[in-house]
């Protein structure tokens, strides 16, 4: 579901596929609702334009994932946060950084979770292969699964209680 968010209540799971793209998963613990929103680049491409907004940037996914929360009587601040992706999945350029979307992607989806005062219980950012995500809406549990990195690319693994 890249460029596309869910944030609702359900016996369903919740289930995407990261290369470069972010995702953040949403949990309420008390409300039991939760969702995720998995964008692919950091902000609108400028050839777009002011046409409708779409959840294939962090600045307008996470607004539409905050107006939906909202309508489910949740604030995400108030949910437990995780942060996934943002691997580096094409050649690096000479310096690994203007082009490098997958950590422009992270640096997105962390500017936004200090800027509405979010920390995340735990993150897997970067590294070179694709990382699996779930979330299970029915008991809130988030599950994530990558083949193991080279020692050279071994990802960012932050967990915090």
């Amino acid at each position: 579901m890249p460029g596309e968010f869910f944030f609702g209540q359900g016996q369903q799971g919740l289930r995407t596929l990261l290369g470069s793209c972010v995702a953040l998963v949403f949990w309420h613990p008390a409300v039991r609702v939760g969702g995720l929103c998995h964008f692919l680049l950091p902000s609108r491409v400028p050839s777009l334009g002011n046409g409708p907004r779409d959840a294939q940037s962090a600045d307008e996914a996470l607004a539409m994932m905050e107006e939906v929360a909202r309508r489910h009587q949740v604030s995400l601040h108030h949910c437990d946060t995780w942060l996934f992706g943002g691997a580096r999945t094409g050649s690096p350029g000479r310096d690994g950084g203007a082009l490098d979307i997958g950590l422009r992607n992270q640096q997105a989806a962390k500017a936004w979770m200090r800027s509405v005062g979010l920390q995340a219980r735990a993150e897997e950012v970067g590294g070179r292969l694709p990382l699996q995500v779930r979330l299970d809406l029915a008991r809130g549990q988030v599950n994530w699964q990558r083949t193991p990195a080279p020692a050279e690319a071994a990802p960012t693994v932050v967990v915090r209680a």
